[in-house]
């Protein structure tokens, strides 16, 4: 039997870019048509997310019989009705009582970032407040970016935000904009090559540059200790010029980026040096107060910088005052491995740390020492000055032995 071959028509290039398209029969136009999912009303007003729900906190705590006390009902009424709590509410309550309502709403958990902020905010000024560290983790980001850093600004600086962006990409606008973010500590923007969107990925020299130029005009990153930019291939050695602007980094974590141990000698002429995940380890084991404050990596990354910046005798006092500031650690994205000791001792951890005033000082004379030392001559300051160049004796003519050279030519 005989098959019938099947021979298929060829393909009109333009029939096929124009296939795609809708048409209007009254306008005669072509257009395309986007479905675009709503974002959902959750997902807009994520500062109220928390893990409990106020419905369900409103039993009793001690399980005691009989008629409950008014403090009981009072509290009963407080969690019901959260979004009346705001600062002009709570500004007219004590800390005695307003502490109170903060450790009933942390035991019914519904402590979410936005009371969390309320309370920092207005009780910021008493020593012995309870609320001093605060996460917040948004899985999958649905919203522009600055739907998420605008909530978490203050101005004043009330609190302390560490920032992690794993494994999402934003636009380069975007990430410029961080810049807006006052009174960020710690920031690590992280592309694990285990996540496919990272080939899309907009971290590059050019933000770091846009940040430095913030600094220097606008006053930004005043209190960004760590900077931390993993597997960024557009990373390179380039971006050291840029971060000596940054007036409190002390940390600057570039693992898996277009930097090697290689650029070493570039970064001890801008006043780094090069550190290794162990070495980092290290430091931070043999300080015992911070190892017990120690929460998150990039906790004890800020902790172990504010050390280094308070060898500057001029900024102790404010590295002090910054310490003891409540500390929001804020995540967004797929969260990645944070065990500290996995982290650190990763074959290809790689950070610049940046050296003392009196480093800094001994390795610029040290450079000065190499251009003008014994081994490229004499030094400047026994240096005779340069001579007029002459000409020799028999080298001079006057006007008469000139002509009769033209004569005889």
């Amino acid at each position: 039997m005989s098959k019938s071959l099947r021979i298929r028509a060829p393909i009109d290039p333009i029939a096929a870019e124009y296939a795609s398209l809708k048409y209007d029969e009254d306008s005669g136009n072509l257009y395309t048509e986007t479905y675009a999912k709503p974002t959902s009303a959750s997902a807009l007003h994520w500062t109220w997310k928390a893990r409990g729900k106020s419905g369900s906190a409103a039993g009793r705590q001690d399980g005691a019989k009989g008629a409950p006390s008014l403090e009981s009902l009072a509290m009963k009424c407080v969690l019901e009705n959260l979004s009346g709590i705001t600062m002009d509410v709570l500004r007219w309550v004590p800390w005695r009582i307003g502490e109170r309502i903060w450790k009933e709403i942390v035991r019914a958990q519904l402590d979410s970032f936005h009371i969390w902020r309320v309370f920092v905010t207005v009780y910021h000024e008493e020593e012995e407040m309870t609320f001093t560290y605060h996460r917040q983790s948004i899985i999958r980001p649905c919203i522009p970016l600055a739907g998420y850093i605008t909530p978490i600004v203050s101005e004043p600086c009330y609190w302390i935000t560490h920032l992690t962006i794993s494994n999402v990409i934003f636009s380069r606008t975007e990430l410029v904009n961080l810049s807006k973010l006052v009174n960020i500590g710690a920031l690590d923007i992280l592309a694990s090559p285990r996540y496919p969107q990272t080939s899309l990925d907009t971290m590059e020299d050019g933000i770091v540059r846009a940040w430095s130029r913030a600094t220097r005009e606008e006053g930004a990153f005043s209190k960004l200790r760590v900077l931390m930019l993993r597997y960024h291939t557009e990373i390179t050695p380039r971006s050291l010029e840029y971060i000596n602007s940054f007036p409190s980094l002390m940390l600057y974590n570039v693992t898996g980026c277009s930097i090697t141990a290689k650029s070493e000698d570039k970064a001890h002429k801008l006043g780094w040096t090069c550190e290794t995940g162990k070495d980092l380890l290290e430091a931070l084991q043999r300080d015992k107060e911070m190892a017990r404050s120690w929460d998150l990596p990039i906790h004890a990354y800020f902790r172990r910088a504010g050390a280094l910046e308070a060898l500057d005798q001029s900024k102790a006092k404010t590295v002090e005052c910054i310490d003891k500031l409540p500390v929001l650690n804020f995540r967004i994205g797929p969260n990645a491995s944070e065990d500290l000791f996995t982290n650190l001792l990763s074959s290809d951890m790689l950070f610049f740390q940046r050296l003392p005033p009196d480093e800094i000082d001994a390795a610029s004379e040290g450079e000065a020492g190499k251009k003008c030392g014994p081994g490229n001559g004499r030094s400047s300051s026994s240096s005779p000055p340069l001579k007029r160049r002459k000409l020799r004796v028999s080298k001079h003519k006057n006007f008469e032995e000139l002509l009769k050279e033209f004569g005889s030519m």
